[in-house]
């Protein structure tokens, strides 16, 4: 098969993240179930902060909750940011950053199966 220009897999890229976001707008379990993902690997850090859209960031129960129920050290800090596609997020912390944003994970995913 051969390979997609890169013009064609920005194209393609643009297009799997806008339906992953549709799909995940309708879904707030899927966005929870993202976030618990994502701050598993934080377990035991201090002064995480994680990032992501106003509208999920609505979507998740208070930060003091979800340090305690991932074993954060330190607090959890909400970071609003409306620059982000709804349905990703990046976390930092003491031990890592971690960047689970919609794009991130497509781009992840063509270069891992070869583009088209």
């Amino acid at each position: 098969m051969p390979a997609c220009s890169s013009r064609a897999q920005v194209n393609l890229e643009a297009r799997v993240c806008r339906l992953l976001a549709d799909e995940l707008t309708r879904s707030p379990a899927a966005i929870r179930d993202l976030v618990d993902r994502a701050l598993a690997h934080f377990r035991g850090a201090s002064e995480v902060s994680l990032q992501a859209h106003p509208d999920d960031l609505s979507l998740l129960d208070a930060p003091d909750a979800l340090a305690a129920q991932h074993a954060l050290v330190g607090p959890l800090r909400f970071a609003p940011d409306r620059a982000l596609m709804r349905g990703g997020c990046l976390v930092r912390g003491s031990t890592g950053e971690l960047d689970a944003r919609i794009e991130t994970r497509v781009a992840r995913g063509l270069d891992a199966g070869g583009g088209m």
